[in-house]
């Protein structure tokens, strides 16, 4: 992954390269560990799709941390290999031969994740969110991360990795959701410096718990801390925690599927 913040062109960013690393390592545990505490509250012998651009220990967490063995994952990593060695890119996800063959395997869902992945297919995005629609079950659960420009765009419209083809302003990402799901909760998780200086600047109560964690945990991890307590649009990746819709639209994408 490039992890190269786009913002230390313009003088807002004081990570080194190695300190970013570590900042993301943080941030994207923090992403794994709030998913598979919303999946852990799934009913007994729950069945849950993973659909990602890599592989993650989301199933992991599950199982082990949140000791929900009966929990059953069917998963399509993008870096996924087959025994061929045949690679599984992001595209195959919405590939009809691994469609198929995830419908084989459970034909209703209580959760989907769809974990960084719409930032990769923007123009197939709504498809993809169409299918999940039909494969959860009326109750279910979808979990959607993605990351996002900061403060809405409003700088940069993209910062990195240079493999997204697109990434979505949350009206955009509500655009996609909303025509089948309904967004119950977003949690961002992921502060870019000139956001995180800015929000120390204006908010209180998260300088004050700053002040009261620094020097006691790492930097990074205070951060990843901070970033989910600050409003979801000051966030460089959000967590959105839906529910699919008991009457289906009848908008056009959904008619369309």
């Amino acid at each position: 992954m490039n992890t190269k913040n786009a913002n230390q062109e313009l003088g807002f960013d004081v990570f080194s390269e190695s300190n970013y690393n570590l900042h993301w390592s943080f941030s994207n545990f923090n992403r794994m560990l709030m998913a598979a505490g919303q999946i852990a509250r799934l009913p007994w012998k729950s069945c849950v799709l993973e659909l990602g651009a890599g592989s993650s220990e989301l199933e992991t967490l599950v199982h082990k941390n949140f000791k929900r063995g009966d929990i059953k994952f069917i998963k399509v990593d993008g870096d996924k290999q087959y025994e061929s060695n045949e690679s599984i890119t992001v595209l195959d996800i919405i590939s009809y031969r691994e469609w198929g063959t995830i419908i084989t395997q459970c034909k209703e869902f209580d959760a989907v994740v769809l974990m960084e992945v719409i930032e990769h297919i923007p123009e197939k995005a709504q498809l993809i969110l169409n299918r999940i629609f039909k494969l959860l079950k009326s109750d279910g659960l979808l979990l959607v991360t993605t990351p996002t420009p900061p403060l809405d765009g409003r700088y940069e419209s993209r910062v990195w990795p240079t493999d997204h083809e697109q990434e979505f302003t949350l009206d955009k990402v509500y655009d996609l959701i909303n025509n089948g799901f309904k967004i119950i909760k977003q949690i961002g998780w992921s502060l870019e410096e000139r956001e995180f200086n800015k929000l120390l600047e204006e908010n209180i109560e998260c300088m004050k718990l700053y002040t009261k964690l620094k020097g006691a945990f790492p930097e990074s991890y205070i951060r990843a801390i901070i970033a989910c307590m600050a409003p979801t649009e000051y966030n460089r990746q959000v967590l959105l925690i839906c529910k699919r819709r008991r009457i289906k639209c009848q908008g056009t994408h959904l008619k369309t599927i």
